[in-house]
């Protein structure tokens, strides 16, 4: 069957996962996420939870730039991660060879929906498709991907979890990393943390949790893996981008997504102080400087931790629960570091300024304490 514009093409993908959403059944998508089609889909996926979404994307080779400046590979990692974040049973792959766009190696139609009974192949300008009904055309389109399958990439594994997360950073270390690069709002919990602070605001809410779960969360598991990482950190460079309105921010409410109040207890204010000291008393091999340019928000703010080889993504979603993701992909680590290794004093304060204006917020509310 042969349709022509897109509203026809709209309404014949919305019946088609329809059709597919009724039976639990698996989607397997080859699309790039720079057209409209894809926001249509990925609509879709948002309200639809019963189907498995697999999905091929062909990123460029080459750090491609978009019309307007964007990095093609991260623009197309930050919508893939939109779904990560909304849905369970979604992955999102990448290769290279297929080029991008209308070259992804399908020629004529570059972008397919491959269901249990159906496959649509949709022309790169959106305005034709094909849609597929019958056995033999169906297991063919199975061939396609999956001879595309044996040549991909996870573009992003998700954890949801933090034992898993620290697995991997532990992973990490082990790989003679030197430097690493970190955007994160509230400066890096681990750099912190100390037992008296674990024991009071930790520990002390991860029993309560596990008193109510039936999945239990191993405390001293978290404490080993949080204090082994601190070894880490404090045997490399690392470079981090933070905000002193979301420090200050921190010292008015106990708060920070950076530590997701998913894993602690509300910190008083007396320690809240103490804790930001802590952060000024960093180690040498630890350099921070704060932005310039304040985001201004305190919730849902992804924190980004860059090495040679790995990259770590954060999101807190709406209950304050934690995601993980880690990717590998060799060019987006590149833009990362481009982006750390380049940044100016037009972006963010010398280090010197940077702990110059935490030393006088602490010195504020050190006051503030002192008169109450």
């Amino acid at each position: 069957m042969t349709i022509s514009g897109r509203k026809n093409i709209h309404n014949l993908i919305i019946n088609e996962l329809a059709q597919e959403a009724d039976s639990g059944g698996l989607v397997r998508l080859i699309m790039n996420p720079d057209n409209e089609l894809f926001n249509l889909v990925s609509t879709i996926f948002w309200n639809v939870d019963s189907l498995k979404i697999e999905h091929i994307i062909a990123l460029s080779n080459n750090r491609g730039i978009m019309d307007n400046s964007e990095d093609y590979n991260l623009y197309c990692m930050t919508k893939v991660l939109t779904l990560y974040t909304e849905r369970i049973n979604y992955n999102a792959y990448y290769c290279y060879k297929y080029g991008r766009g209308n070259d992804i190696g399908l020629s004529v139609f570059p972008y397919m929906v491959l269901l249990s009974d159906s496959m649509i192949l949709i022309s790169g300008d959106c305005e034709s498709a094909l849609c597929f009904n019958d056995k033999g055309t169906i297991r063919l389109g199975n061939e396609i991907w999956n001879r595309m399958f044996s040549d991909v990439s996870i573009i992003v594994d998700k954890k949801n979890d933090i034992i898993s997360y620290f697995d991997l950073l532990d992973v990490q270390s082990q790989s003679e990393t030197t430097v690493c690069y970190v955007y994160q709002l509230f400066p890096n919990a681990i750099l912190w943390m100390n037992d008296e602070i674990f024991q009071k605001y930790v520990k002390k809410i991860l029993d309560r949790k596990n008193k109510s779960k039936s999945e239990l969360i191993s405390v001293e598991d978290i404490r080993s893996k949080i204090f082994r990482q601190k070894k880490m950190f404090s045997q490399i460079e690392t470079y981090a981008f933070c905000s002193l309105d979301e420090i200050r921010y921190f010292l008015d409410t106990g708060l920070t997504d950076e530590l997701s109040s998913y894993y602690y207890d509300k910190i008083s204010k007396k320690d809240r102080v103490e804790i930001v000291k802590n952060i000024c008393n960093h180690p040498l091999n630890y350099h921070l400087r704060l932005l310039k340019n304040e985001p201004h928000v305190h919730h849902g703010y992804p924190s980004l931790f860059i090495t040679d080889r790995r990259g770590y993504i954060t999101i807190n979603k709406n209950d304050g629960e934690p995601i993980y993701f880690t990717f590998t992909e060799p060019l987006n680590l590149l833009a990362f570091k481009d982006f750390f290794t380049n940044a100016d004093d037009s972006f963010c304060y010398k280090e010197e300024i940077s702990n110059q204006k935490i030393k006088e917020l602490i010195h504020e509310y050190e006051t503030e304490l002192k008169n109450i």
